[in-house]
């Protein structure tokens, strides 16, 4: 058995996270020249957002139940989820975690938020990236989940064949 400290279930990963993340909300909101009266609409959008982003981070961590890790390698008895929030997207917990951002963005008006949600987006399709190379190796299945199901966002128009 590897030990923690060598990364081979994606501890780096989960520690990226943590530092990406703070560094988001660490940072001061920049806010642009944004007219008054469309202040009313960024918080309909943030408000919108935020929906979006709970009932992708609670489907999520419904679904997954005893799946649940805090590492993006799967656990050895696990078991490859589809239903749910899954049949939307392949990591709604990323989703939710974007979508939060971008609401944060929006409450506070902030450019450099909104510049910041696009590279914490960035940083979860790279990490799903290599959550799902684990989730292939493990999941004969999992490439035929993977055409019929969105990353991070619902395939929302689908060719018919």
């Amino acid at each position: 058995m590897a030990a923690w400290w060598q990364g081979k279930k994606g501890e780096y990963w989960v520690l990226g996270q943590g530092l990406v993340l703070a560094g988001f909300f660490l940072v001061p909101p920049i806010n642009g020249v944004i007219p008054s009266n469309s202040r009313q609409y960024l918080l309909a959008g943030a408000v919108l957002l935020a929906l979006v982003a709970v009932f992708f981070l609670i489907g999520g961590l419904w679904h997954l139940g005893r799946n649940l890790t805090p590492l993006p390698h799967p656990k050895d008895a696990g078991t490859l989820v589809t239903t749910g929030v899954y049949g939307l997207v392949r990591h709604p917990i990323y989703s939710g975690v974007i979508c939060l951002c971008g609401a944060y963005g929006l409450v506070a008006g902030s450019i450099v938020h909104g510049v910041g949600t696009v590279g914490v987006g960035l940083f979860f399709v790279a990490k799903a990236g290599q959550e799902e190379r684990w989730l292939r190796e493990k999941f004969a299945e999992y490439a035929e989940y993977q055409a019929s199901v969105g990353q991070l966002l619902p395939r929302l128009f689908r060719r018919s064949h």
